[in-house]
């Protein structure tokens, strides 16, 4: 095309910086860079998510549908019913604190479930988030769940009550290990018990002398439950003997409770 053709050819040259075509190609490598970025950058996000995934809310997240998933075992085949309740307001319009509630089936009473995978819990902290659940989810008896012991204070441990209403359990000795649902099994039950003897003194038409008995062998068991679970940290080479000894305890808790229960149907029947 002569002097015309070679007009065009150079019109056309990408590498001219003149040209359309450099520009064009200049824009095209612009958007391209501009797309690996924001793919480096959501890889980049993805993997820094995993890495919280252990320390942060996201790891709680995990653990509180592992709380509702051992919930969800523990009332199959009851009467009771359990509700998940996390995201959702409750008496008091600015707060969602009480993950879970509990209601039991033969008396109706209410227990609000705390899910906590976090650190640096203090008593006074622990206490005032019971206390801010019951009120919240009008609940008759609150239970925090800690997935590891190493969260929460010394004096706290894998078990604590607090002024008959309010109780602190731990499922896990550290991050590193499974948790145990032995461990909130035992804790729900003895809730029960609490609330069922809350129900009693508060002049339901039971035998209070036997409902009494059974939760004293209930506090019995707990009370060896501590004893052993400090045992399960400090002599380690014992673990098999002593998860024995829990499984134990749990069914003499469960036992227990289930005489409780006996106890509640047979005054509602007459």
């Amino acid at each position: 095309m002569g002097e015309d053709g070679e007009r065009i050819q150079e019109a056309l040259d990408p590498d001219d910086e003149g040209t359309p075509t450099y520009r064009l190609k200049s824009a095209l490598l612009d958007e391209i860079r501009s797309l690996r970025d924001k793919i480096e950058e959501r890889e980049t996000e993805e993997e820094t998510r995993e890495e919280l995934k252990q320390e942060t809310t996201l790891k709680g997240d995990d653990f509180e549908e592992t709380v509702g998933n051992i919930l969800g075992d523990v009332v199959r085949n009851t009467t009771d019913e359990v509700e998940p309740t996390g995201e959702e307001l409750g008496e008091r319009s600015d707060r969602k604190v009480g993950d879970f509630v509990l209601t039991l089936g033969d008396t109706g009473q209410r227990i609000v479930v705390e899910a906590k995978s976090a650190t640096n819990y203090s008593q006074p902290k622990i206490k005032e988030e019971l206390a801010e659940a019951i009120e919240n989810r009008d609940a008759d008896y609150a239970l925090i769940v800690f997935e590891c012991e190493s969260y929460v204070p010394d004096k706290i441990g894998y078990f604590q009550e607090f002024d008959d209403d309010r109780l602190s359990v731990a499922l896990s000795a550290d991050e590193d290990d499974d948790v145990e649902p032995g461990f909130l099994r035992i804790a729900i039950n003895w809730a029960r018990a609490r609330a069922v003897q809350s129900y009693v003194d508060a002049g339901a038409d039971l035998e209070p002398e036997a409902i009494q008995n059974d939760i004293g062998e209930v506090e019995d068991a707990i009370g060896r439950f501590s004893r052993v679970r400090t045992k399960t940290t400090n002599i380690r080479e014992a673990a098999n003997e002593i998860d024995e000894e829990l499984r134990s305890i749990q069914n003499d808790v469960e036992d227990r409770v289930g005489k409780v229960r006996a106890e509640l149907q047979g005054a509602s029947d007459s």
